[in-house]
């Protein structure tokens, strides 16, 4: 499989200029400047999600949990779940949540439109995620707007997961 330089970049473009990913840096002025962290996928499937990750984008497993403990002392609250972290090249983090039981997911939890994953060349990144079994939404198009062109395809993940593959400087 061709190897693909990915920067992960959940709805909107992350401010990858910070110095610490993950943190939240100060500017003067008391100005706070965010970035994003993760985004969170319930999956069915753990392990097929981790490998379709894996093979379709190069990400690899940071790390897996078998049950959260929330909060501490004698407040502290262990509950059971499942679940990884996934990272790209350029340290951009797909938390994958166990849940099997998709009946009873909240509303609340199917509000993401969609996240997108850059790519070098969008073509090889859609025939790399069909081959690790995405099914197609919409092949590689050329998209124009006022702002900005750029090159995009559209699949669904293992668990029905809208993912944008992109690239600004495709022509």
């Amino acid at each position: 499989m061709k190897s693909l330089q990915l920067l992960f970049i959940p709805l909107v473009l992350a401010q990858l200029s910070c110095s610490n990913p993950g943190s939240i840096s100060e500017e003067s002025n008391s100005v706070l400047k965010g970035r994003i962290d993760h985004v969170c996928i319930r999956v069915v499937d753990l392990d097929l999600s981790i490998k379709f990750y894996q093979n379709a984008f190069g990400f690899t497993v940071k790390g897996r949990w078998e049950g959260q403990t929330i909060g501490e002392g004698d407040n502290a609250k262990t509950i059971p779940g499942i679940g990884a972290m996934i990272e790209d090249e350029a340290g951009g983090v797909i938390e994958l949540i166990l849940d099997e039981n998709t009946a009873d997911r909240q509303a609340n939890q199917r509000s993401i439109n969609h996240f997108a994953i850059s790519v070098n060349e969008v073509e090889t990144g859609y025939e790399q995620a069909l081959e690790a079994g995405a099914k197609s939404i919409m092949p590689p198009t050329t998209i124009s707007t006022k702002i900005s062109k750029l090159k995009v395809a559209f699949v669904f993940g293992p668990d029905g997961e809208r993912i944008e593959i992109i690239n600004y400087d495709d022509k």
